[in-house]
């Protein structure tokens, strides 16, 4: 296993985003500068992954964002898998619809990973396991990471994806 308690998945590359929208990028992080509305901030990933593999970040403060893995750019509002990072409190979310309440408390620092693994998707909160369900997306679909954000200064950093089938940029 991995540090962090997920299976180890051994190659990975730092995710540089593209269509940002009130997002700015710097390196594998992006950060939420100024206030556009609410929920009206976005960014997608250039790199994908098919198969078995995972997303690793750490969240940059305690504001609201929504982070996850996706098959298509629909925006924030149409991600397949992501948490919702709303004050301190995260919340599995899938096609946009709360999986459940709170599933756990978090700082600024704290490191979040979501996994495909099969056919589950695996949510995990400084390393401890969190939530799981079953997916429903086809393993040889590309998944890419979307964010959303609602707040001025929220962001993540040292996002990263790691699988063995990683893809270098959605090609438009």
């Amino acid at each position: 296993d991995d540090d962090d308690g997920t299976n180890p998945i051994p190659e990975y590359t730092k995710v540089q985003f593209e269509d940002l929208n009130g997002f700015e990028s710097d390196e594998n992080s992006i950060s939420m500068p100024a206030q556009l509305g609410s929920w009206t901030a976005s960014a997608f990933s250039e790199q994908s992954f098919t198969g078995d593999g995972k997303l690793t970040f750490t969240i940059d403060n305690t504001k609201r964002l929504k982070v996850g893995l996706t098959a298509v750019d629909g925006g924030f509002d149409d991600i397949d898998y992501n948490l919702e990072l709303n004050w301190g409190n995260a919340y599995v979310a899938k096609d946009n619809s709360r999986v459940d309440g709170v599933i756990s408390s978090y700082s600024s620092g704290d490191s979040f990973t979501i996994e495909r693994n099969g056919n589950e998707i695996v949510f995990y909160h400084n390393g401890d396991e969190i939530h799981r369900e079953a997916a429903d997306v086809d393993p040889d679909v590309k998944l890419f990471v979307d964010v959303g954000g609602q707040l001025v200064d929220s962001g993540i950093s040292d996002v990263l994806l790691h699988s063995d089938n990683l893809f270098p940029s959605s090609g438009g």
